[in-house]
């Protein structure tokens, strides 16, 4: 006869001996459905506001925002709900839960994005990094300047004469390369203007001076929120007319040295020295800005 086999031995989960998971659950809601936390300290300035805009328009959603069970309050992702509330669209937004008692609360909103910015280059990294890169975003473009001025790639100016400065800021940031990758969108596609719209029935409802409507009209535009993606797409399908006036409106950036002379790539007076501009044309570009 043959030999019956053993019973398996009953499988038990293995038991974590890292730090507690405080995570509980994955999901999606509409943006409208969340709840800012009260003692939110962070203020966000422009210059990141507009990195986030890009960011979304670009990558879209890679992270979630993080919803403390207990309470219902955002522990991350504040400024990201309130680009997504900004273009109008109470869009389905990731989120994680984490089940944290109001003291732990209190003590991730003062040390998540801390910890996180703590961390320092690695040069070498990023230099590859930034050489793999292509965005036709402008304000990503931006952002991404910003990092290799703080972290020294472009060198001391000092040290280098103009044609170094130029060759290493040129080699940093690189115009992407447009080409068909699908379907032309339509135009209704490339830009979302319902808040400027609006706006606009707002200011047209209210009695005011001509100029000061013009002015508020124009305030208004604004609002008008881009699909940079797509405006790629439809530019590598457009005729040589229509895609020399979409790079003279800054939808595309195909030359940065122009972009800057028409106040389209925002860098600092540092940078633009470095890309061989004089210290006139710096100033004139400030004051542009």
């Amino acid at each position: 006869m043959p030999k019956a086999k053993a019973p398996k031995p009953e499988q038990t989960a293995p038991e974590n001996t890292g730090p507690e998971i405080a995570i509980i659950e994955y999901g999606e809601k509409r943006a409208s459905e969340f709840k800012g936390n009260p003692k939110n300290w962070r203020r966000h300035p422009e210059a990141q506001k507009d990195a986030v805009r890009g960011s979304l328009r670009e990558l879209g959603w890679i992270s979630p925002v993080i919803v403390n069970i207990r309470t219902g309050n955002l522990i991350d992702g504040h400024e990201r709900l309130a680009q997504a509330m900004e273009a109008g669209q109470d869009s389905m937004i990731p989120y994680i839960t984490v089940d944290l008692p109001i003291h732990k609360e209190a003590l991730a909103l003062g040390v998540f994005d801390v910890i996180t910015g703590m961390a320092e280059g690695d040069k070498d990294i990023l230099n590859s990094l930034m050489e793999d890169i292509r965005t036709d975003d402008p304000d990503l473009q931006a952002l991404l300047a910003q990092v290799a001025e703080d972290e020294g790639l472009f060198g001391d100016p000092e040290e280098l004469d103009p044609e170094e400065q130029e060759a290493n800021y040129s080699r940093k940031i690189k115009a992407p390369i447009y080409e068909i990758n699908g379907d032309e969108p339509p135009v209704s596609d490339l830009y979302d203007g319902t808040k400027a719209a609006t706006l606009r029935k707002e200011i047209e409802a209210v009695e005011l001076p001509d100029e000061v409507r013009t002015f508020l009209n124009a305030a208004a535009d604004r609002h008008t929120v881009f699909n940079f993606r797509n405006i790629a797409e439809y530019y590598a399908h457009a005729d040589a007319p229509t895609q020399s006036l979409m790079e003279k409106s800054a939808l595309i950036i195909i030359d940065f040295e122009k972009a800057i002379e028409g106040g389209f790539v925002r860098l600092s007076e540092k940078m633009l020295e470095y890309a061989g501009m004089s210290e006139r044309a710096a100033a004139e570009e400030k004051d542009e800005v």
